[in-house]
């Protein structure tokens, strides 16, 4: 990993490109669910509201969660916990917080919210996707040992590029979200379906990362990430089964029908009778 955290500085402020990368999903994820939001009808301004409140939250939360998992390493130096730009952000502590202040926005502004999820949901899973290569250049949230060909040297050692399997498998979700999306649907399964996914692959990722907080449970260990993912694909599963009365809708509709300008005919001209 021959590559340099800081991409530049400003004086004596450093620019770090961990940063840059999680900036980056953002932007790249809110511009999929504005054009979304415009094509589904929902009102883009709320969920731009909802990012500048929301955002900084899940943030906030993603630090927290990692914090709490891995005391270890801030409890004889607290003052790191502020040091966010160093990395260690956890995206189950950002999903959850998230998804608790948009829970509560839209009851107060008595909005869709199982509606607007259809348009989120593809944005949070693309934005994961790239964002995961800040680990690459903070060289954190790679795995173990291997003699795999697409393995990364990291302290002289050849390991799993696990970062990257996650952001292959985000972009798969991405991508199956939309696919599931182009057909009849209820509002909310696509926030199920994502769940599911999302965790689904991250429960098997973290068998192979080397910083995995691991849970004794007597006769085995499993990575408390795992256990979470675990919970976030029963959670998805219950909230497939509360949907299933839910009416059927279809937020891309099929294509228009051609302009009439290319099928409009020339009326006939009506012979006149002799």
């Amino acid at each position: 990993m021959d590559i340099t955290a800081t991409a530049f500085e400003i004086g004596k402020l450093e620019i770090r490109w961990y940063g840059i990368i999680i900036v980056l999903g953002m932007i790249v994820g809110i511009w999929w669910v504005e054009r979304q939001f415009r094509r589904q009808k929902l009102n883009p301004d709320e969920f731009l509201t909802m990012c500048v409140i929301g955002l900084p939250l899940a943030i906030i939360g993603a630090r927290l969660y990692y914090v709490f998992t891995h005391w270890n390493l801030f409890s004889h130096n607290p003052g790191k916990i502020l040091a966010i730009w160093e990395g260690g952000l956890a995206i189950h502590g950002g999903l959850f917080v998230g998804l608790a202040f948009a829970i509560i926005y839209t009851k107060i502004k008595k909005l869709p919210f199982l509606a607007m999820t259809d348009a989120i949901v593809p944005g949070v899973a693309i934005a994961q996707a790239i964002g995961r290569w800040g680990n690459y250049v903070n060289q954190e949230a790679y795995g173990t040992p291997t003699t795999l060909p697409w393995a990364i040297k990291v302290n002289g050692q050849w390991v799993h590029p696990t970062f990257a399997y996650e952001s292959l498998w985000n972009v798969a979700v991405f991508f199956a979200l939309i696919w599931f999306l182009k057909r009849p649907h209820r509002h909310g399964q696509a926030l199920a379906w994502y769940f599911i996914l999302y965790s689904f692959g991250r429960f098997f990722i973290e068998f192979i990362r080397e910083d995995a907080v691991p849970v004794d449970l007597g006769l085995f260990s499993i990575p408390a990430s795992s256990l979470v993912s675990l919970a976030c694909m029963a959670g998805g599963g219950l909230l497939l089964y509360f949907l299933r009365k839910n009416p059927l809708v279809n937020v891309y509709p099929s294509a228009a029908p051609a302009p009439t300008w290319r099928t409009k005919q020339k009326p006939k001209k009506k012979k006149k009778r002799k």
